[in-house]
């Protein structure tokens, strides 16, 4: 009923905040400003923390002896503390060569503790090498795409013993 409008939900006792169009002119204007001034302000905060993060958490990967620029792999949702940076390396720090700290320059690689030191003052783990050294075996006897041509003219021209030579030099057992 419309009797009951002392019951009405509505708040007209004024204890809303003004709307912009509710203010004079003067203070819409000072308004605005004051929104332009805190939206630059809170741009300029959230710089901060980014660049404040991104430099604590490349310091705390330097200091547990990383490559600075891992830091950038960090997720965001990881805490910028020393032991959470350093939960996460232990994690993950397997997929990046650590540098070795004895600052040694070694003309061949070397075992250093229970990971193996390249010249270029790196260290991976054992298994890694074992892989690369999968990888390289495999990407040194691939086969280009003139290989099997030239092999094929090989055989074709070759003579009995230069074909044994040929199927032994690739790893035929004859």
């Amino acid at each position: 009923m419309a009797d009951d409008w002392w019951t009405d939900d509505d708040d007209d006792q004024g204890n809303d905040p003004p709307k912009p169009r509710d203010l004079p002119e003067p203070a819409r204007q000072h308004m605005r400003k004051l929104e332009k001034e805190l939206k630059a302000l809170r741009e300029e905060n959230n710089t901060l923390k980014q660049s404040h993060r991104k430099n604590t958490v490349t310091d705390i990967v330097k200091a547990k002896g990383y490559n600075p620029a891992i830091a950038s792999f960090v997720p965001s949702d990881v805490d910028v503390t020393d032991e959470a940076v350093g939960k996460w390396l232990e994690t993950h720090g397997s997929l990046f060569a650590k540098p070795t700290t004895d600052g040694t320059d070694s003309s061949s690689d070397e075992t250093v503790g229970d990971s193996i030191a390249h010249p270029e003052g790196y260290s991976i783990s054992p298994q890694m090498a074992m892989e690369l050294g999968l990888i390289s075996n495999v990407t040194a006897g691939g086969v280009t795409p003139q290989k099997p041509a030239d092999l094929l003219a090989k055989v074709q021209a070759a003579n009995p013993a230069e074909l044994m030579e040929l199927l032994k030099s690739h790893g035929a057992t004859v």
